[in-house]
């Protein structure tokens, strides 16, 4: 089986209070389970998208480099 992380982003605290994480979870894991991935690791943060430099994002793409 192939293995995938996922990492989930909402750019507000007021957007993280609400079911943004369940709505991307679910979509996320529905998608890996139909193309034959096994989630290994999830992340999330609260980051505004129109920055490059989101911190969590940046230490899953330093794991994936290691």
């Amino acid at each position: 089986m192939k293995t995938c992380y996922a990492y989930y982003r909402c750019s507000t605290a007021t957007n993280a209070k609400g079911d943004t994480w369940n709505r991307q979870k679910t979509a996320v894991k529905t998608w890996a389970k139909r193309t034959g991935y096994k989630i290994i690791a999830e992340v999330q943060e609260v980051f505004t998208g129109t920055e490059d430099d989101r911190p969590k994002l940046t230490e899953l793409l330093a794991t994936l480099g290691q």
